[in-house]
């Protein structure tokens, strides 16, 4: 029975996971010659492949009120909720996980770019009086508005020129092997 990756980080000797031998290769890859690899290595996918993650969120409201006539006032509130995503991510060909990549078995590039927007906004209409010195009416007229825009959009390329391979500019052309 063949071990994932991550089981193999459980069960082998720490010095396994981080090096083979003294010259600090990242011991990953198949069984060669009969010293036995661990086949992916989460240190080496850690440390050399790139991965860029950020989030911008932006939450906040407004409102005004005004007092007209004798007995009316107006509300309303405004609120935005604001959530910019990107995302970027390259596959070393020259590491085990980017020379498995496929199609093509030469790493991978991919970024993504997204957005999403929720516009909320709220109106209160109220006619308050009071007769006779005890009696209290309150009326009120509300609405709702809400809008959602969400956008996004991405690609991954395959085949990456291994000398310039953490740019979108080393996605070689699509070939047969590399899709």
């Amino acid at each position: 029975m063949e071990l994932t990756a991550t089981a193999k980080r459980y069960i082998a000797y720490p010095i396994q996971l981080i090096a083979a031998g003294i010259n600090g290769n990242f011991n990953s890859g198949p069984t060669v010659g009969g010293y036995n690899k661990i086949g992916g290595n989460n240190l080496e996918d850690l440390m050399v492949n790139k991965r860029n993650n950020t989030s911008f969120k932006l939450v906040g409201n407004v409102y005004g009120e005004v007092d007209f006539l004798k007995y009316f006032s107006y509300r309303a509130d405004l609120g935005i909720d604001y959530v910019d995503n990107r995302s970027e991510s390259a596959r070393n060909p020259n590491t085990f996980f980017g020379s498995t990549v496929q199609p093509g078995l030469k790493g991978s590039y991919s970024q993504g770019n997204g957005y999403q927007a929720n516009i909320l906004m709220n109106q209160k209409l109220k006619f308050e009086t009071t007769f006779a010195d005890k009696h209290n009416v309150s009326v009120m007229a509300l609405t709702e508005y809400y809008k959602r825009h969400i956008n996004s959009s991405s690609f991954v390329g395959y085949g990456l020129n291994d000398k310039i391979w953490s740019y979108a500019a080393a996605i070689t052309p699509g070939t047969a092997s590399n899709g």
